[in-house]
């Protein structure tokens, strides 16, 4: 069985196009790594920068270091050389007046509203508003707490509304009131987190060239009787294949999960692991964690969906005719939750259908950036549980038909 574990695989790695797709990777990684992600859009020459403006703040976010926060925000802005000239102050009161705010209004308008641009652009001024809304962590958390509760409770009535909605209630209650949020640089994790969002297009492509010919190949060359003929072919080789398959996709994964922490390390560094996720607009995670303990989270996830991801193509591979059906079918299946989110925004049904899909539970950073349950025998059952449970389940189901499949070829033929 090795030896036609390794067999395969070294068919798999020897063919040009896994060596094209290999450099491909590395080099959409290289390009996405230096483009601008995170809360600030921060050009690669600028890192050093935000990275000292950020870590001045670093601390706990507590009474002491709000008060703080709010004192440098209000140094600046109260500082004449940072404001508007007369007209451009005219200017801006002309605008609120012609939105429909009062005169009064518009009269006392704060200083916040009149920094000049130079100032307002600034990577200094940037991460001072962040760090003041960040400083409102436990505020949000206790909202969130009350309104997603509530609007739960009114989608769904009775006692699954309660279920449901008293579980959002007391995780971001735990948030509120018993984690310890931090604040500090963190803009390695966002890099990660961004490069995780690209799996698709690297780790999901690659699977598709290199893993859709395992056993259509053998049927477009109808070497599928021979091999099946021979000594191990009807007990053994389709089992070879499948574990090949699965050895390819661990290794593309970890092998693109280690390429990505190691440049992110050396360019951005990995600082600030013990920061919180929550930005309270795209990402409201009722989840008491770091961005370390969230990464290694989504990884874990990820890995999930990568075994998913590659067992639906084997599957495929299994019952196409050629490589070429086999590629064509995959990506329609496997990427087309990319492009329905890509058309518009989903949401209920179809959005919790789409979490479920490979590329989806590939990419993971989603799966754990909202609060999602299913009322399961009168309890509340977290998505991020119910998703890999699901995965495995198919996974378990298909791959012995894959199996099947190709052993019973040779009858059909």
């Amino acid at each position: 069985m090795v030896r036609l574990i390794g067999f395969e695989l070294k068919k798999i790695i020897s063919r040009p196009s896994s060596i094209i797709m290999l450099l491909i990777i590395l080099a959409i990684n290289c390009i996405t790594i230096f483009l601008g992600t995170g809360d600030i859009d921060i050009q690669f020459k600028d890192k050093e920068i935000y990275k000292a403006e950020q870590s001045q703040y670093a601390g706990e976010i507590n009474q002491i270091w709000r008060e703080l926060i709010q004192l440098r925000l209000q140094t600046v802005i109260d500082n004449p050389d940072n404001l508007m000239t007369l007209d451009e102050k005219k200017e801006v009161k002309e605008y609120y007046l012609q939105q429909g705010y009062t005169k009064d209004y518009v009269d006392n308008l704060p200083n916040i509203l009149l920094v000049k641009s130079s100032v307002e652009y600034s990577i200094a001024y940037r991460v001072i508003r962040n760090a003041e809304y960040d400083s409102r962590f436990y505020n949000n958390a206790r909202n969130f707490s009350i309104n997603i509760g509530n609007n739960l409770r009114r989608k769904f009535q009775g006692k699954k509304g309660d279920v449901i909605g008293g579980k959002a209630e007391k995780m971001y209650s735990n948030l509120a009131k018993n984690y310890t949020a931090y604040y500090n640089y963190h803009l390695g994790w966002d890099k990660l987190s961004s490069m995780q969002r690209i799996l698709p297009f690297t780790v999901g492509v690659f699977l598709f060239i290199t893993l859709s010919p395992i056993f259509s190949l053998e049927y477009s060359c109808r070497t599928d009787s021979l091999l099946l003929s021979s000594k191990h072919g009807k007990s053994k080789l389709a089992h070879a294949k499948i574990l090949a398959g699965f050895f390819m996709a661990i290794g593309i994964w970890i092998f693109v999960q280690l390429t990505n922490l190691v440049m992110v390390a050396s360019l951005f560094s990995l600082k600030g692991a013990e920061t919180f996720v929550q930005d309270w607009v795209n990402n409201y995670s009722p989840f008491p964690f770091t961005q370390l303990t969230n990464y290694i989270a989504v990884s874990f996830m990820s890995f999930t969906g990568v075994m998913f991801f590659a067992s639906i193509i084997l599957f495929i591979s299994s019952r196409a005719k050629s490589p070429f059906v086999s590629i064509l079918v995959g990506g329609v299946v496997l990427l087309s939750p990319i492009i329905i989110e890509g058309i518009g925004k989903s949401g209920g049904s179809i959005y919790n259908v789409l979490m479920f899909m490979p590329v989806n539970v590939l990419i993971a950073t989603q799966h754990f950036s909202l609060f999602n349950a299913y009322y399961v025998f009168k309890n509340a059952f977290l998505m991020q549980l119910a998703v890999p449970l699901v995965a495995i389940i198919i996974s378990a189901i298909i791959i012995p038909i894959a199996c099947q499949k190709f052993q019973h070829h040779q009858v059909e033929n």
